[in-house]
């Protein structure tokens, strides 16, 4: 019988998953971060800050990869950060599609892609946590 304390095997997988996600992006964000992102359509590209987004990226992407054999504590607390992490990443790409909507008539489709994976991530963590709650006593 599955307890609360034990690790659903599908939440590993989606943590090696949300690593292999975070490469993708991370690796040429990094690298080219330039030419990556005016091909979605960004012109004016802070490269630091692209980088620093990339570093991001593959410390929880990479600390995902680490963590997937780990106990119950451990998910519990990368799940916090995960759910952290995307919450304040949809609120930044609201905030900013908001502005951007003010003055070039309504955030990109970049925007709204971007939005839509940190959503669906924030679910499935949230989702996951839930599972995971400690049980009192």
């Amino acid at each position: 019988m599955k307890t609360l304390s034990e690790v659903p095997a599908s939440l590993r997988a989606w943590f090696v998953s949300h690593f292999f996600v975070d490469m993708v992006v991370a690796v040429p964000l990094f690298i080219f971060p330039v030419q990556v992102l005016q091909r979605f359509g960004w012109m004016d590209v802070d490269v630091l800050a692209i980088r620093l987004v990339a570093a991001a990226l593959f410390a929880v992407g990479g600390t995902s990869f680490l963590a997937r054999d780990a106990t119950a504590d451990v998910y519990r607390h990368m799940l916090d950060l995960k759910i952290i992490w995307s919450l304040a990443a949809m609120v930044g790409i609201l905030i900013s599609s908001w502005r951007e909507g003010v003055s070039r008539h309504g955030p990109s489709a970049a925007h709204a892609a971007i939005f839509a994976l940190f959503l669906l991530f924030f679910i499935v963590w949230f989702y996951y946590r839930l599972r995971l709650r400690r049980v009192p006593g």
